[in-house]
């Protein structure tokens, strides 16, 4: 049987966006008709402002719940990966007294890659070395510590992926979370002050520029394709 889908829309018997969407065309419908008297018209205009407030709210949370869904598929494995790296090197500190250091900051990268926030494009702790690259082989990882990571070894905008795993390690340094517990962007900027905030806004606008790259690129490639085409053609009749 499969499962059904969990969701952060706690409440169940809450009406749904169509509901809502229904029940504020009827309430705006009703307002139109010109022989309401002024108790009608004033109970029906602050219930249109209540499900206004109410849909704006139901459509947040289901734009949260999808990109929840969408970061979960889509880092899976990447996440799997890097929790199996992170515990071979703990495993190989684990005997070792001398190498606390080591083990305590594997263990705050284990809590990165449990508990990172799942409404958020997740930034990797590692990266495969060049050299590695070059030769073909596998090779020892390299890490993409935000404490180590020097800013001309980062591509462009990855300095504010660093400001940003610096934030999450930060929160996770000084808080204790629950079992295999998710955290939410929320819960790592409610406090924040201004920078903070500014950081995570430059985060979103770099998030979203990425993506509209991505689309102009890969337009401009298929443009490029097709007019090759034609031109082929072209020279074929000719």
């Amino acid at each position: 049987m499969a499962k059904k889908r969990k969701t952060l829309h706690a409440n169940h018997n809450a009406p749904t966006i169509t509901q809502l969407r229904k029940s504020l065309r009827d309430t705006e419908r009703l307002l139109t008709r010109p022989s309401l008297n002024a108790t009608v018209t004033a109970e029906l205009t602050r219930r249109q402002k209540a499900l206004q407030l109410q849909l704006n709210n139901r459509l947040a949370e289901k734009e949260i719940e999808d990109k929840v869904t969408k970061y979960a598929t889509k880092y899976k494995m990447v996440k799997f990966i890097e929790k199996q790296k992170i515990v071979r090197k703990l495993k190989k500190y684990a005997s070792n007294p001398s190498k606390q250091s080591k083990i305590e900051k594997y263990n705050l990268y284990l809590k990165y890659v449990t508990h990172y926030p799942k409404d958020m494009k997740y930034i990797s702790l590692f990266k495969i070395s060049k050299s590695n690259q070059s030769d073909g082989s596998d090779g020892e990882e390299e890490e993409n510590s935000p404490v180590e990571a020097e800013e001309s070894d980062l591509e462009d905008g990855a300095t504010k992926s660093v400001d940003m795993q610096n934030a999450i390690l930060g929160y996770l340094k000084t808080h204790e979370v629950e079992g295999g517990k998710h955290l939410m962007r929320g819960d790592i900027f409610s406090n924040a002050d201004s920078s903070g905030d500014q950081t995570e806004a430059g985060f979103e606008i770099e998030e979203d520029n990425q993506d509209e790259k991505l689309a102009k690129k890969s337009k401009k490639s298929e443009k490029k394709k097709k007019e090759s085409k034609n031109k082929q053609s072209d020279d074929f009749f000719l």
